[in-house]
């Protein structure tokens, strides 16, 4: 029998959304990000509880701003610098078969619609998607 791999990924991000509107409506979320059905989801509360050894430490200490801003802000907002494992939530996704970097696409997918849902109106985003690729952690372009 041949071992498949299983691609992995991590969304660090802040949301508005309570940890427990998140699990509630991730069925939701996954419906409209489209995610392949088998995708794996493990929501965190910040990054803490992932295994020291799949934590992409390299990354996630090292503040920067994550945010992306609508367009309406922009233009007058000041840098804001904050390390990815201070972030709110830490979603974890995994799925049989599938590259690091395509289950980072998916995963993106997801964030961008847990930002629609519950963070559009205040027109910042918290968050990024990094991936293992040839044994160094990267973000999702």
């Amino acid at each position: 029998m041949e071992n498949k791999k299983i691609g992995k990924a991590y969304a660090f991000f802040d949301s508005d959304a309570s940890y427990e509107e998140l699990e509630r409506d991730m069925p939701e979320i996954r419906d409209y990000a489209q995610t392949s059905e088998g995708l794996q989801l493990l929501l965190h509360r910040g990054s803490s509880r992932l295994q020291v050894s799949d934590r992409p430490d390299t990354l996630t200490k090292e503040p920067k701003d994550y945010r992306v801003l609508s367009s309406r802000l922009s233009g007058g907002v000041a840098r804001e610098r904050k390390s990815l494992e201070r972030m709110d939530y830490v979603l974890e996704a995994s799925c049989e078969g599938m590259s690091n970097e395509r289950v980072a696409g998916e995963l993106g997918d997801v964030l961008n619609t847990i930002y629609r849902m519950y963070d559009e109106d205040s027109g910042q985003f918290n968050g990024a998607v990094v991936y293992e690729d040839n044994g160094e952690f990267v973000f999702r372009r």
